[in-house]
């Protein structure tokens, strides 16, 4: 059963179906509202979820809230003329500043055009989201995913999200920046006690897995301890430090497939280990229905629902009028 590690920069290509299809219709910046925009999202979405609906809409009401107040408080900062991005700062006059592939500034500006243009097409070697120009364009990034303020990487800016400055080497980096700043993913598991919002797709991914699916476990099988973990770390941390185990060897795959025949710890993990006899197809989506023969392509194609759901956020807040006076009501809980 064991499959890949998460990893945020590998988006399998699944069917998305209805997903590449916006909503056209306003979106009332509300909680209704947002319901209302999850709905027409999802509209064979069956009505035993709609506590999923709920969940995602009061998530949507705090993203919405959380991305006004950062623009409220960049416009006092400006009044103030003391933003945090200092010189990069696009409001005070500041500009973006062009880097070379090793995080330097690139000098020579008279020659950023031709190395920029050969540096993004190398850094789209890898997949087929460049158009081929060379220069950022919105088919560059992921659906709904806003254009950075440059047609080119790597370059230090000023995000118009948070606010802050920051350096990005490449598409993916700021991609993975605007889902901090939006935090898209939510738990999709009903009796979740910890239901909040998740910037990283990896981190909702294990939260998932290891809190609710329970792909893999451990049973401590040690002087009948019977101590259960659900993530190999922690399983590792609580034989050497409970039951005094030596250390177990961190080191190369092959020293480590080595030490797994030889040293306690190792041992003791596969001895102790267990898989779920549940299948990925009897979990179908919540939002769709539809199936998938793995469990990462099944939490691939959530998490292309949720950002979905979330992205759109950006243009309301976008379009959103908002100064250094303008005062942002909590969301009720």
């Amino acid at each position: 059963m064991k499959e890949d590690p998460v990893d945020e920069e590998d988006d399998e290509v699944d069917d998305q179906g209805d997903m590449t299809i916006a909503d056209e219709e306003p979106i009332v910046p509300n909680y209704e509202g947002f319901k209302a925009h999850i709905r027409r999202l999802n509209p064979g979405m069956d009505s035993q979820y709609n506590w999923l609906v709920s969940r995602i809409a009061h998530q949507q009401e705090i993203r919405y809230k959380n991305l006004l107040d950062m623009r409220v408080k960049h416009s006092q900062a400006i009044v103030r003329r003391e933003c945090a991005a200092g010189p990069l700062c696009l409001a005070l006059g500041g500009s973006t500043t062009l880097l070379d592939m090793n995080g330097r500034l690139l000098v020579d500006k008279s020659k950023a055009g031709e190395q920029e243009s050969s540096r993004a097409v190398s850094d789209f070697s890898d997949d087929d989201s460049n158009p081929g120009e060379g220069a950022l364009t919105d088919r560059t990034f992921p659906q709904g995913v806003p254009m950075p303020p440059t047609r080119n990487l790597p370059a230090e800016f000023e995000c118009q999200l948070c606010f802050k400055a920051k350096k990005f080497q490449k598409p993916t980096d700021w991609t993975k920046h605007v889902h901090e700043d939006v935090a898209p993913f939510t738990c999709t598991y009903e009796r979740c006690k910890e239901p909040k919002s998740f910037k990283r797709k990896a981190d909702w991914v294990r939260h998932e897995n290891e809190r609710h699916r329970h792909l893999e476990w451990w049973i401590c099988q040690i002087e009948d301890c019977r101590h259960p973990c659900y993530r190999k770390d922690n399983f590792l941390q609580h034989i050497v430090r409970e039951h005094k185990l030596p250390e177990p060897t961190q080191k190369t795959k092959a020293a480590i497939k080595n030490a797994r025949l030889t040293e306690p710890a190792w041992i003791m993990l596969e001895k102790c280990h267990h898989e779920t006899l549940n299948r990925p197809e009897d979990e179908p989506c919540k939002f769709c229905g539809k199936s998938f023969p793995t469990w990462k392509k099944l939490t691939v194609h959530l998490a292309k629902h949720m950002e979905h759901i979330s992205l759109p956020i950006l243009r309301l807040v976008e379009a959103t009028n908002v100064d250094a006076r303008t005062i942002i009501s909590p969301v009720e809980q």
